[in-house]
């Protein structure tokens, strides 16, 4: 009975991949410079990145027996990749490698050759390439990349990819984790942190051995934490991603994750379990601590609990702890002041000699954190007292001395235990005077936020209002210095087919003039303003939370720039999937080709969007994965080529001259691909590696040139269809 149960926990451990001993992969280093679960845009880093000091050609060995189960070559992605099939079922990832080995390499030649084509994806047969322990394989490169090191997977049977370091992997490790920044977003629309409708931004500063405590968080409701951290190791400057981190309160366990393993379905959820808002505002990277609907099942999130954090009126400190993987904790620690204060709605009255004001909603303790003030001007107010108070029900009623035709101003702040709200409201307004007093959205989960920022003190009462066929909508807008105002979140619904104004009593201050249109995720959004050029597409499937969407037009920059420059907003609404864009072309003298979607993200560097014509060539239509600026421009310059080796200039020997090299660059609409570019060596097309990234061009000789005299002759077309074509010879002696 006990060699049975001792036989299980042994199968248990191997099974969970606890007791692999897989050798490392690699002579470059036991360094890395990536780690498991990173940030990449649009997916998750699936494996390690191993240094290899900037520098291709170091010997990669199978970590394990087993036979080459994959071999894909491309000039993107994972650019030359082997995969593994080990004897334990797992497969073992290769990537981003210079070469393979010698008769997988020449396999490979030959099969490109054969089918007059790059691009190879071949699934040997079991027997075909095996391999041994130890055996090289291959040797590490930067194809499909900028920098030379090796990209290195462990997967699951399944192909879901598995941290290779909860696999028997071991690397040099005593440093703890950094947090950097903390942030508390709010996750109901009633929902204030700090007196703020927006994600609040707590300091930070260390208290004692990895120990961190932040500023006080004031809340009035549910809200989630969020992480800007990363990890380090001995001896590197690298940092890498927080491997596990959990939040606590007292014993309880709020929120955990740890990432050991994921599958490539969720690939897109990148986007949001990051907070891709915080990231396009340029405030930092952050990690949600807590899970969304979209996120709610992702595999390395630990437990039931949600993060998401609601606490009775009190005091409390939180815990985050972060962990690297070998076990060093960073911990941090947070204040909270928790009071659930509903901001209410304040509204003024006039009689012949009072002005009364009533609070909604309102009970008898508000009136003891109630201050009025009143004056002529801003400098002049002094504190008053009301003439008489009424509680009816939900409602409370300040009454004072005054008239409607009266220049005093009243001044009403609400005090709450932890924060204050000011609201400021002068007598009615002229109605006939219209103030340009901009408004601008922000978006959230929870819905848009209309902010407006004044450079003075606005004694004003500020109010959106929403027109629509279906309904009128009144949102009054909250303030806490009188230059800051900003609104509750507004369901999107609210919004759609609807007219915005920013008023006063009866003053507009702001109409919406830009354009705008709600983009839902129950249909297609066409959003095209009438008389215009070009149309937004946002289908049911293109984001994760309904938006608001806007466009402002300027007219384009002078240089290359084809008509008007189109802003989409909000920049910070992230995309699920893929929505379009389509450019009406204009009539021009020059070909149709040259003309190219641009897009930027702040309008100073352009990067071309690859489009296609639509059936009868008169508009362009691309793809796109966030809110930019988008404009037409032209390329009319050819590509410019470079040779770099060997020289021209004396002659080689032979055994020196391994690599003929050349750069081909475009500035502005790029090369589309490698079928643009053709190599020729004495008149004969050759296979050769392009790396898009680096625009190095390089052809491996197979055997040695004979001596003389060779030319090399290389072209190139743009996406734009302008074409370069340049040669020269070299001597091998």
């Amino acid at each position: 009975m006990k060699q049975l149960i001792f036989t299980l926990l042994l199968l248990s451990f191997t099974g969970s991949g606890m007791a692999q001993n897989y050798l490392w992969p690699t002579s470059a280093s036991h360094y890395l410079s990536s780690s498991f679960g990173e940030y990449r845009e649009r997916h998750f880093h699936a494996g390690l990145d191993i240094k290899t000091w900037n520098r291709p050609g170091y010997k990669v060995y199978a970590v394990d027996d087993g036979y080459i189960w994959r071999v894909r070559v491309s000039t993107t992605g994972y650019g030359k990749v082997l995969y593994e099939k080990l004897r334990d079922g797992h497969i073992a990832v290769y990537a981003h490698l210079q070469q393979f080995e010698s008769r997988l390499d020449d396999f490979v030649y030959a099969l490109q050759t054969k089918q007059s084509d790059y691009f190879v994806d071949y699934f040997p047969c079991p027997g075909e390439f095996p391999v041994k322990r130890g055996e090289v394989i291959a040797y590490s490169g930067n194809t499909g990349t900028r920098y030379p090191h090796l990209h290195f997977e462990i997967r699951s049977a399944s192909n879901e990819p598995i941290n290779p370091l909860s696999l028997g992997y071991a690397i040099k490790d005593h440093v703890a984790p950094v947090p950097q920044q903390l942030a508390v977003t709010p996750l109901s629309d009633t929902t204030m942190i700090n007196g703020s409708f927006r994600t609040g931004i707590l300091g930070m500063k260390s208290t004692g051995h990895h120990l961190y405590q932040t500023d006080t968080v004031s809340s009035s409701g549910p809200f989630g934490l969020e992480i800007e951290a990363y990890d380090g190791v001995n001896d590197v400057y690298n940092k890498y991603a927080v491997y596990s981190a959990g939040v606590y309160l007292g014993d309880s366990t709020l929120f955990s994750f740890q990432y050991d393993q994921f599958n490539f379905s969720i690939a897109n959820l990148v986007t949001i379990e990051r907070d891709y808002r915080l990231d396009r505002e340029g405030i930092g990277r952050f990690q949600l601590l807590y899970k969304t609907p979209f996120t709610a099942t992702l595999p390395f999130y630990h437990g039931h609990s949600t993060g998401k954090i609601l606490l009775p009126d009190g005091v409390y400190t939180l815990r985050v702890a972060l962990k690297d993987f070998n076990g060093n904790i960073s911990t941090i620690h947070v204040p909270v002041k928790a009071c659930h204060f509903r901001l209410p709605v304040v509204r003024w009255t006039h009689s012949n000699q009072q002005v009364t004001c009533r609070i909604t909603p309102a009970d008898p303790a508000l009136l003891h954190r109630i201050t009025s003030y009143s004056g002529s001007t801003p400098q002049s107010m002094e504190e008053i007292r009301p003439r008489f108070i009424e509680h009816d029900g939900n409602t409370l009623s300040l009454g004072y001395s005054g008239t409607a035709n009266s220049s005093e101003q009243y001044l009403l702040q609400i005090r709450e235990p932890h924060s204050h709200q000011t609201w400021v409201f002068p007598d009615q307004p002229d109605t006939d005077k219209v103030t340009d007093l901009p408004v601008s959205w922000h978006f959230t989960p929870q819905g848009m936020l209309a902010t407006v920022e004044t450079s003075t003190p606005l004694f004003q009462p500020l109010s959106l209002e929403i027109f629509s066929a279906f309904r009128d909508t009144i949102i009054p807008l909250y303030t806490q210095d009188q230059q800051t105002w900003c609104s509750p979140p507004v369901a999107p619904s609210l919004m759609e087919d609807g007219f915005y104004f920013l008023i006063s009593g009866k003053k507009i201050l702001h109409q919406i003039t830009d354009h705008s249109a709600v983009a839902t995720q129950v249909g297609a959004t066409w959003f095209k303003v009438p008389g215009d050029s070009v149309e937004l597409d946002l289908g049911p499937a293109t984001l994760f939370y309904p938006s608001l969407v806007w466009v402002t037009r300027r007219q384009g920059l002078p240089v290359d720039h084809i008509g008007k420059v189109w802003r989409y907003n909000p920049r910070t609404l992230p995309f699920r999937n893929t929505g379009q864009i389509q450019f009406t072309l204009p009539e021009v003298s020059f070909p149709r080709r040259q003309i190219g979607i641009y897009y930027s993200e702040d309008e100073t560097e352009w990067h071309y969007l690859p489009a296609e014509f639509n059936t009868d060539s008169t508009a362009l239509i691309g793809e796109i994965l966030s809110l930019e600026s988008f404009t037409l421009r032209r390329d009319s310059l050819p590509p410019e080529i470079r040779f770099i080796h060997p020289g021209s200039k004396h002659a080689h020997p032979a055994n020196q001259v391994k690599k003929l090299v050349a750069s081909v660059e475009d500035e502005m609409s790029g090369l589309p691909g490698y079928e643009s570019i053709q190599l020729l060596l004495d008149k004969t097309p050759v296979i050769f590696d392009f790396n898009p990234i680096t625009k190095i061009v390089t052809y491996r000789l197979r055997h040695h040139l004979k001596p003389g005299t060779h030319q090399v002759k290389l072209h190139a077309s743009d996406a734009a269809g302008n074409t370069a074509e340049k040669s020269y010879t070299f001597m091998i002696q």
